[in-house]
């Protein structure tokens, strides 16, 4: 749940940027969301990973804003300011997130995903294709797992000692600051200590994921990005995407990121984002 970081930070965007808060009733809990103010041009959805939350994206907001006409921050249940409901686990995640984007969504939006994010931005495409205008997947978990695998996944988000956090910061950075090191580790041991979280992945199973002929029927124009210094999911789930999303799918692989790329460079992120719109628009205008 929401710590005095997420407080803080969502105030700033409230007052900085004009965005809105709400809770929407959904059958995971009231599923929060912060939402810019309606202007001209597409809305674009941000969906977060594991122990983040929608504020995690404010530092792309000044180069998003005024590019598109909307920008939706949700908190995945469990997450920030959306209730935890029991049972929680990465199905009734997407299930909750898909509800609030059922009520939220006025028009067909562009989604972008990373991590768990990318996983529940998958299976909302799946589910709503009509209501998703273009896909950004940024290092997505889905991947069907091994269990040696797994157990490497759980053990990587296991972060009980400031040792740990050090550790799972060096892994989803490319590049971590010396300065911010520490202190990001402290903010991840008590994150990850959440039981909600830790709920969450006890019930990831090596079956758990998206079936490979799902991801090959996704509908929506898609832009997978893994970077290359990605060292918290195994390759194999970056090939299992790479070999099973459609054919026409973009895919990159930037030297210079690491799982979150919004985390290594939110202005280069933003570009990429809004060039991959800018493209879809004209495409749709086009036809």
């Amino acid at each position: 749940m929401a710590g005095l970081l997420e407080h803080v930070t969502r105030l700033s965007v409230q007052r900085r940027h004009g965005f809105t808060s709400q809770h929407v009733a959904t059958s995971a809990g009231a599923l929060h969301v912060l939402s810019s103010p309606r202007r001209a041009g597409p809305t674009l959805v941000l969906l977060h990973g594991l122990s983040a939350a929608g504020t995690s994206y404010s530092p792309m907001l000044p180069y998003l804003l005024g590019r598109v006409g909307r920008v939706i921050l949700p908190d995945l249940p469990g997450h920030g300011f959306s209730a935890t409901a029991s049972g929680l686990d990465a199905d009734r995640v997407h299930t909750g997130l898909t509800e609030a984007l059922d009520a939220v969504l006025d028009e067909p939006a562009f989604v972008f995903g990373n991590s768990l994010g990318g996983y529940v931005a998958t299976r909302f495409a799946l589910a709503r294709p009509e209501r998703v205008r273009g896909l950004v997947l940024a290092s997505p978990a889905g991947t069907p797992s091994t269990r040696a695998e797994l157990d490497e996944i759980r053990r990587i988000f296991t972060v009980r000692s400031h040792r740990d956090g050090l550790d799972f910061v060096d892994r989803l950075l490319a590049r971590p600051d010396p300065r911010l090191r520490h202190v990001i580790a402290l903010l991840l041991r008590r994150r990850f200590a959440d039981p909600a979280l830790q709920r969450i992945l006890a019930a990831v199973e090596p079956e758990t994921g998206i079936d490979a002929h799902e991801l090959a029927s996704l509908r929506a124009p898609t832009l997978l990005v893994w970077g290359a210094r990605d060292r918290i999911l195994p390759e194999r789930h970056r090939d299992y995407y790479r070999t099973h999303l459609p054919e026409q799918t973009r895919v990159e692989t930037p030297a210079k990121y690491g799982h979150s790329p919004h985390l290594d460079s939110a202005r280069a992120t933003s570009a990429r984002v809004l060039d991959f719109i800018d493209e879809i628009v004209a495409r749709d205008r086009a036809q």
